[in-house]
């Protein structure tokens, strides 16, 4: 269903809010953690990385005790540990800074490239820090602690390798505060990982639960040192859905919880879906899966129209000039879809879409997710939700770089020349997001 408005009726009837930017001071507050010792240190650690604390007792990490001079500065690097799995490779370093305390002003980071140490054809890659930031390093005795990672290696045609002797550090650069350092050498690092090494135990599944009419069979458990997957297959209701996500907990009888981050969900060949979760710290007796929600792709979307021919003139005294619109777009699965606002400044014209559900403990209403812009993907190689389109008149599609969204909408940004020479405009979202929401657990005896 098609909806119209005309920028000229929101000049002559929408509110009118001029927005001044300003900066404000920032306030800084003291987050690096002092540490009082080892022990301390090993504990933060081992709860920012789930599995360290069982991959150590069975002698997958790799310690090494080589220190390297950071060039112009009278510091130190170290990579204390390494523990390379057939996931990721956890990289725990320290900086030495001698004499000299750590503050908050110059809270060290580092990142670098990641390859196998002998074969120069190999692809590398870079590290992330994932969910601990550098400014919640750890402080011991003047060094400062933290950790970086990476995915574990591939060959040539994306397989991940199962054995890796060493592997090759790249462009190692350490910032500090606002100085850059740059590591003269490569660093190699002999992890010695071999799949083989690592554990897996496999627990046979025959249960199903339902949300609303969709079914979902699990099939097979697997708990291991690198994570923990769950098998399962998913049957769809009346409606044509196709699952994308799940919200839910695998809870361990030790008392450990393990979240199913978004996108840790996917299909396989045979139609079979897996989750993949987190390892745990230590081998569970039993196991416990909650399970909160499902989201699911639909079929159905929106289209809205826009007409530019009688733009504003430009702005002059106000770095932006804010539409509060609320004007109702459509409306699916017991949510209404509004048009929120428009925001124009000198990059373009801020489009914000808001879904109002009223949301039950139970039932079926649209999920705000991500946007993918459909020029991305002509090739018909994204199969997931949320496809944005925006044409003019002329036929013309926009690029959408900018997006964003929460749990009540999303937006984006339209770029100015691509406004400006248009007499209307039309954005459509397909195949909207769908959350089914509901409260099932499952428990399981884990038997070794």
């Amino acid at each position: 269903m098609a909806r119209y408005i005309s920028i000229a009726c929101i000049v002559l009837f929408a509110a009118l809010t001029l927005t001044y930017l300003s900066s404000a001071d920032k306030v800084q507050t003291d987050q690096l953690e002092p540490v009082a010792n080892e022990d301390q240190l090993q504990r933060i650690r081992t709860e920012h990385t789930p599995g360290l604390k069982l991959a150590e007792e069975l002698g997958l990490t790799r310690s090494f005790e080589q220190r390297y001079e950071i060039p112009g500065t009278d510091y130190t690097l170290q990579f204390d540990k390494v523990w390379y799995n057939s996931e990721y490779i956890y990289f725990f370093y320290n900086i030495d800074f001698g004499d000299e305390p750590v503050t908050n002003g110059e809270v060290p980071s580092l990142q670098f490239r990641v390859s196998v140490a002998d074969q120069d054809s190999m692809r590398d890659q870079g590290t992330f820090t994932k969910s601990w930031a550098p400014e919640n390093g750890l402080v011991l005795e003047n060094r400062y602690y933290h950790r970086v990672m990476t995915h574990a290696l591939k060959d040539e045609k994306f397989e991940t390798l199962t054995e890796v002797d060493a592997i090759r550090l790249t462009q190692i650069e350490v910032k500090i505060g606002e100085q850059v350092y740059h590591l003269p050498s490569d660093i190699i690092l002999e992890v010695d990982f071999d799949a083989r090494d690592e554990q897996e135990i496999h627990i046979p599944l025959d249960d199903q639960v339902q949300f609303a009419d969709h079914n979902l069979h699990f099939t097979k458990l697997v708990l291991g040192t690198a994570k923990n997957v769950l098998y399962f297959r998913f049957e769809p209701g009346s409606d044509p859905f196709q699952l994308s996500d799940l919200v839910a907990e695998l809870r361990s009888g030790n008392g450990e919880v393990r979240t199913l981050a978004p996108a840790f969900v996917r299909m396989i060949d045979d139609g079979t879906y897996i989750a993949q979760f987190d390892p745990f710290d230590s081998w569970p007796e039993s196991v416990q899966l909650q399970l909160d929600a499902l989201h699911l792709i639909s079929e159905e979307g929106f289209r809205y129209r826009l007409n530019t021919s009688e733009w504003p003139p430009p702005l002059e005294n106000a770095d932006r000039v804010e539409w509060e619109l609320k004007e109702l777009i459509d409306s699916f699965y017991d949510t209404d879809i509004y048009l929120e606002k428009l925001v124009v400044n000198d990059e373009g014209v801020y489009v914000q879409i808001r879904y109002d559900s009223g949301k039950r403990k139970e039932g079926a209403w649209l999920y705000a997710s991500s946007l993918q812009d459909r020029l991305w993907y002509e090739d018909g190689s994204w199969d997931g939700g949320m496809l944005l389109e925006v044409v003019n008149d002329s036929g013309q599609r926009a690029e959408i770089e900018k997006r964003d969204h929460d749990e009540n909408g999303y937006g984006f940004l339209l770029p100015m020349d691509f406004v400006t020479e248009s007499e209307w405009i039309e954005f459509s979202v397909d195949r909207l997001m769908v959350e089914v929401s509901d409260s099932q657990m499952l428990e399981w005896d884990i038997r070794r």
